[in-house]
């Protein structure tokens, strides 16, 4: 609760309103989000707002990481909540930070994660440190399923054999050819197995989902 309430002064992060204790429960109470989560909408929202939801992710992780020193560490669809709007997209929200950690803390083991979405880091016995980027590799298995429909590894074995370097990832096969190519090349920089190679900062990743959605308002024929 004291993680989550330094970092919800963003747009794109659930507010959350009080925590304390009842009969030894604790308890906390949160922004009330009509719109329900992301998981329920993978696969249907077109990619103008599938790519404008991820700009608003990667803001809210930009504020996390470089203003609040912060890393949330379970990014799923799950997790991210949607506030419905009269007019325009809804706003999505990053919920659930029970697992964030702080900088200084990045070094604890983490437990209870979503295997699909955990990066090789964060496997159990392995020594490899946490970072912000370990956020970013869970956004690119976000920005993967919410076009493809499902995410690019359903099991276990799965996961743990991409991890391995035994197996690729999965080419998005259901966004337009001509924006293909540069969407799969920012997922994958995302979801490099050295954080080292992956994007090194949440702007760096606005910058080029940005890029994609001008292509595709350039791309739109012309009355």
């Amino acid at each position: 609760g004291e993680r989550w309430d330094r970092v919800d002064d963003h747009p794109n992060i659930v507010d959350l309103l009080g925590t304390g204790r009842r009969e030894g429960d604790p308890w906390l109470v949160m922004e009330y989000t009509d719109g329900g989560t992301l998981a329920e909408r993978v696969g249907e929202v077109d990619i103008r707002e599938g790519l404008w939801i991820l700009e608003r992710l990667a803001d809210a992780l930009l504020h996390v990481h470089y203003d609040q020193g912060t890393t949330h560490l379970d990014l799923t669809p799950s997790n991210v909540l949607f506030r419905s709007v009269e007019r325009g997209w809804d706003v999505p929200k990053i919920a659930d930070w029970g697992l964030a950690r702080e900088s200084a803390d990045l070094s604890i083991s983490v437990h209870g994660l979503t295997v699909e979405y955990a990066a090789p880091e964060q496997r159990p016995l392995t020594d490899d440190p946490l970072s912000p980027r370990t956020d970013l590799y869970q956004l690119g298995i976000i920005c993967y399923e919410l076009f493809a429909g499902s995410p690019p590894f359903t099991s276990e074995s799965e996961v743990l054999s991409y991890h391995r370097g035994n197996e690729p990832f999965p080419e998005l096969t259901a966004v337009d050819a001509g924006i293909q190519t540069q969407l799969d090349d920012t997922i994958r920089q995302l979801v490099a197995l050295d954080p080292d190679d992956r994007y090194k900062t949440p702007e760096r990743v606005l910058k080029d989902i940005r890029s994609i959605h001008q292509r595709i308002v350039e791309q739109k024929p012309q009355r």
